[in-house]
Parts: C-alpha cells; structure tokens; sequence
C-alpha cells in the first residue's frame, strides 16, 4: 500500500516548469516559480498541449524555421507556451504569430514578447474572415476560437 500512495503522490514531470519565465508574466506563477493555486488547471491545459505538440514535433518542418499561427490567440497562453518548447527547450528556430481582433491583448501580448525578449513573435490586431498569413503555417492552433477560426 506504501509503494502506491508514494506512486500516486509523485510530483507529475512537466515538460513547462513552473520556473518558466512567461509564467510569471501571465500570472500564472510567482516570481519563486510557485503556480498559484487558481492558476493550476491552466498550468495543466499549457503542458496538455505542449504534450500534444511534442507527439507531432517529429512530423515539422525540421530543416528550417518553424512557423507558426495562434488564431484568435486571446492572453497568448498557447503561443507564450509554443515559443518557449520550440525555442527555449527544443532550440528550433521558430516564428510565431498571435492573431485577434482585441488591441488590448495584441498589446499586452507584445509588450510580454518585448519584455522577454522574444523577437521571433509577433502579434497582429485582426478579424480572421479577412486575415492573410505572410507565410505558409506549419502549425495553426487555436483555443476558444468557436465560431470564428472554425467557420
């Protein structure tokens, strides 16, 4: 019974760390990396997809620059997420572009890229009926997009 109750309460390896910068900037975790209490299924739902990119990672454009879209990307939860496996964990070159209709996130987010010095980011303020990419993706993801990034 010992063994399992000391299996069952391991501490979970997660593939983001609690320590990891954009973390803090999103206010999902504090400044000693601790993820606050209300903040834990977010920490969760990050790693589930960053999880799901690593099963497809191997299917990428491996060669040259990883590109991609968040559609309708919000606080850029995923795209912070994204960057950070693909650049700081994986170290692939990649680019990733946020899209929404909101100024007030496109900013937010562009200041948080600036501030973590993310250059390979970039966040552009617009209605996706009409948005064009400048490049081919290789990835497009989208959270909470009902009704706009799936029509």
């Amino acid at each position: 019974m010992d063994e399992f109750i000391n299996t069952y309460n391991h501490e979970k390896n997660h593939i983001i760390t609690a320590d990891a910068p954009f973390l803090q900037y999103l206010g999902v975790s504090d400044k000693n990396g601790r993820i606050h209490d209300k903040k834990q299924s977010k920490f969760r739902q990050i790693n589930k997809f960053v999880e799901n990119v690593r099963d497809i990672y191997p299917h990428l454009n491996s060669d040259g620059e990883i590109v991609v879209y968040d559609l309708c990307c919000g606080k850029s939860y995923l795209s912070f997420a994204l960057n950070y496996y693909l650049k700081d964990v994986l170290k692939k070159d990649c680019h990733i572009t946020g899209v929404d209709y909101s100024k007030v996130v496109i900013d937010a987010s562009k200041r948080m890229a600036k501030n973590l010095g993310y250059s390979n980011m970039t966040f552009i303020e617009a209605d996706l009926t009409v948005f064009k990419p400048e490049k081919a993706p290789d990835v497009v993801i989208s959270l909470h997009a009902c009704d706009t990034a799936t029509d």
